[in-house]
């Protein structure tokens, strides 16, 4: 069985906006709603995993597509330090300036934070979606190569090698990776996003097989964490 994945280049703003709504939805969970069944379908753990999974998929199809437009690497960056990185800075400031002002945060606290490192040094996890995403864009042009150069083999390989990153760091350091897990469990999603914008580009059909072996091997993983 296969799978034509125009429709997501065609309506990849529409699925986006789908997404944040729903993301929304989540972070507005109302402990009332546990009455709800509908309302705790929708803003449950399950579908808070899908649609932030499903924006750094998005996201990997769309930097290829865009890659693949124009390869010049500082561009790349350029564009996405002015669509990311800035308006994250001037949002983040007044928040964390407020703690450090205040007294309740220290000065390295708020640059760590301010700078989004804060995610990768001590797990503070409250922007942990852009500093993954800063992360993956910092990568995308070698893993756009990547793919590029052995589109399957290369993908296989990442999500393996971000499996074991992700293990070993249970292992390592357990209490470390249960404050960064909510980013680093997601990451090589991007790649599978980016394999996808390959098979869009070329005309190429997603085999549904290979779909269904990722899916596996993300949810045994969650699974196996939280044992």
């Amino acid at each position: 069985m296969s799978y034509s994945l125009s429709l997501i280049s065609k309506y990849r703003t529409e699925l986006m906006g789908y997404g944040i709504l729903f993301i929304m939805l989540v972070h507005a969970t109302n402990p009332n709603w546990a009455d709800i069944p509908i309302l705790c379908m929708l803003t449950g753990k399950a579908t808070a995993l899908v649609h932030t999974v499903g924006f750094l998929i998005i996201s990997g199809f769309g930097l290829c597509y865009s890659l693949t437009k124009n390869s010049d690497i500082w561009e790349f960056y350029k564009r996405r330090l002015m669509r990311l990185y800035i308006p994250f800075l001037l949002i983040a400031l007044p928040f964390y300036l407020f703690f450090w002002l205040s007294g309740k945060e220290t000065f390295v606290d708020f640059l760590l934070k301010e700078s989004g490192l804060a995610f990768f040094v001590n797990g503070s996890g409250l922007f942990w979606y852009i500093a993954i995403s800063i992360l993956m864009y910092i990568l995308a042009p070698l893993i756009f190569k990547l793919i590029k150069w052995n589109r399957l083999g290369s993908l296989s390989i990442m999500i393996s090698l971000g499996i074991l990153f992700c293990y070993m760091l249970y292992v390592l350091s357990p209490d470390y990776f249960n404050h960064t897990k909510i980013g680093y469990e997601k990451g090589y999603m991007f790649a599978v996003g980016m394999y996808l914008g390959f098979l869009s580009l070329n005309n190429k059909r997603l085999d549904l097989r290979y779909f269904l072996i990722v899916a596996i091997c993300y949810i045994l993983l969650v699974k196996a964490q939280n044992c």
